[in-house]
């Protein structure tokens, strides 16, 4: 089996399943108990939340909230003061998840324009007016076409040009353990299925920003009084901080061969023709998308189909987020970018790991093309 899903869910390595096993053997007790287990729980999740904060942004002084998932974490935030009837700035290729949580209690949402060329978010020119808004939700990474948008430097100039303080929110769910992550927000989101955890995900706060205590006071009163999420196992977000510290070891190292990986996989289906005319096209530009993702276009064909002819093989891929996999509708994605609707469902998005090879890339691109020919 070929798995190029790790988008999706990346796959947990023999050293953090082995982790996981202790520390469940170990914290079996419940945290919030007075005994002597609940006290030591309690210190390991503190120390653990130090750890991550060190692994993924290099600074033990950035606060965590845990969380189940990046939906449970984004419905936090969408429930808190710093959202709720406040205005927001986003864009029409966030996650859905965020999209609808942010929705469902914000005054009102607007929405930055796309570069349909490359996917880039494009802020205000000169001369042209900013949004009012109190929140600003971007994605790092966008989780579908793997585009990779500059935030610090967007976060910098919107302070800028807007005059007024405003809390930063990054989506770095598709970046976490693979990219750096952007110091100038005042929170991030991160989720360990997306880099070799078995589950949980954290809100990272600054330490110098004024949101920071606000969230932190809403969080505690969010779990402990108005049970609006659960407790987080200590086991899960202890094994969560470990797989970003496995991750922060090779992170560079990493990225340089999924890098190759990816480049290999563009030349290889770039311009192979398809069944009714068209040919296989990069949606995004080499040089602006991510390193572990590489979305494809084929003009023409139901790439929902195609994944299924190529799990039939053994091969793994996905049409697009695997949230939406299933929606009769085009994908949004697509649709924001300025590609027609009729091609909405010709995505085709291949997501890499560190552990796959390059003779796996040359199986992938070979047995998609086969497929084709049958389609």
């Amino acid at each position: 089996m070929l798995y190029f899903d790790s988008a999706a869910a990346w796959r947990v390595p023999v050293e953090v399943l082995d982790f996981h096993r202790t520390a469940l053997e170990e914290e079996f007790a419940n945290q919030e108990a007075a005994h002597s287990l609940g006290y030591r729980a309690r210190k390991r999740l503190e120390a653990a939340q130090r750890e991550l904060a060190e692994a993924l942004i290099g600074s033990s002084e950035w606060r965590v909230v845990w969380g189940s998932s990046g939906t449970s974490l984004f419905r936090l935030l969408a429930d808190s003061p710093l959202v709720t009837g406040k205005r927001v700035l986003s864009s029409k290729l966030e996650h859905p998840a965020l999209t609808a949580q942010f929705k469902r209690t914000a005054n009102e949402i607007s929405f930055l324009a796309v570069d349909a060329q490359n996917g880039r978010l494009l802020l205000p020119g000169a001369g042209e007016t900013v949004p009012l808004f109190d929140v600003l939700a971007l994605h790092q990474i966008q989780s579908e076409l793997g585009v990779v948008q500059k935030l610090n430097e967007m976060i910098r100039q919107l302070r800028s040009a807007a005059g007024r303080p405003f809390f930063a929110l990054a989506d770095s769910i598709q970046a976490a353990g693979k990219y750096e992550l952007p110091r100038n927000a005042d929170a991030i989101v991160i989720s360990g299925h997306k880099f070799g955890a078995p589950g949980g995900a954290a809100l990272l706060l600054a330490p110098d920003s004024t949101f920071t205590p606000v969230l932190m006071k809403f969080a505690e009163r969010y779990r402990h009084t108005d049970y609006g999420c659960a407790r987080p196992e200590p086991a899960l977000m202890r094994t969560l901080s470990f797989a970003a510290r496995l991750r922060s070891k090779t992170l560079q190292n990493d990225r340089a061969h999924v890098s190759k990986l990816q480049h290999l996989l563009r030349e290889l289906l770039t311009g192979i023709p398809l069944p009714g005319g068209g040919k296989i096209r990069p949606t995004v530009p080499e040089e602006h998308a991510s390193s572990y993702i590489l979305h494809l276009l084929l003009p023409g064909i139901d790439t929902g189909v195609l994944v299924r002819m190529l799990s039939e093989r053994g091969i793994m891929v996905a049409a697009g987020s695997a949230c939406t996999a299933e929606s009769p509708l085009p994908s949004a994605t697509l649709v924001a970018l300025g590609i027609p609707r009729r091609d909405g469902h010709s995505g085709l998005r291949i997501s890499l790991a560190p552990e796959n090879t390059t003779a796996e890339i040359k199986k992938l691109a070979a047995t998609i093309v086969d497929v084709l020919k049958n389609y």
